[in-house]
Order: C-alpha cells, then sequence, then structure tokens
C-alpha cells in the first residue's frame, strides 16, 4: 500500500467521524422508539413480549454502538497520524476518545430499561 497524504488521512478521519456520527443518529433512533414503545404500551406488554422487545433492543443498541465505536476509534487514529506526518501536536481527537461516548450512550441505555420497569411497575395509589 502506497503512503497516505497528510490530506488523505484526515479525508478518511472526516469520513469515518461521519460514519460515527450516523451511527449514533442510529442509536439515539433505537432509544427513542424504545421509549416511546415503553411509555405507550409497556404496562400492556406480557412479560414474554418485554423480554423479546429488550433482547432486540439491548442487541441492535450494542450493535450499533460497537460500530460507533469502532469507527470513531478509526477516525482517531487517522487524525492522529495525519497530525503526526503534518508535524503538529495531537489533534482534538486525542482527547475525546471513543470509549468516552460508549460509556455515556451504555448509561442512557440502562437509563432506558429503567423506563420501561418504572411504566410496567408503577405503584397505585
Amino acid at each position: 500500500m502506497s503512503r497516505l497524504t497528510p490530506y488523505e488521512l484526515i479525508d478518511l478521519g472526516a469520513s469515518m467521524y461521519a460514519n460515527s456520527a450516523t451511527m449514533y443518529a442510529i442509536f439515539l433512533t433505537i432509544l427513542s422508539g424504545y421509549l416511546l414503545v415503553a411509555f405507550a404500551i409497556g404496562a400492556k406488554l406480557t412479560s414474554s413480549q418485554v423480554a423479546i422487545v429488550n433482547t432486540l433492543y439491548i442487541v441492535t443498541s450494542l450493535t450499533t454502538l460497537a460500530a460507533l465505536a469502532s469507527f470513531n476509534q478509526v477516525a482517531m487514529d487517522f487524525s492522529l497520524i495525519a497530525a503526526e506526518i503534518r508535524g503538529v501536536e495531537k489533534s482534538l481527537a486525542s482527547y475525546f476518545p471513543s470509549y468516552f461516548i460508549v460509556g455515556i450512550d451504555i448509561l442512557l441505555m440502562l437509563a432506558s430499561l429503567k423506563f420501561m420497569w418504572d411504566v410496567r411497575h408503577k405503584k397505585k395509589g
């Protein structure tokens, strides 16, 4: 493989960041859909239906977050290599690691599961 120019590395990094942002938008769509289902019909679902919905939600969300983290990590790598070739200090990419983003998103997933729990176990009275 021939050596890539700093421009090509930056362009690849930007493309990977765009892919990461797309995966984040997909994650937020999945999260929003799950919250709407939980709010609208969560209390009416049977235990097996909740198990199916939760399993699909968790698997789909984690797959999306894995892709987000992968794209973000590759983007950061390309950006750091480009900065090194250009002889400049590390870019902002090095200060925003993918595990930080994924960690926050995992907390959002846990909060949404708690939301479903609360909808299904309302205290009456």
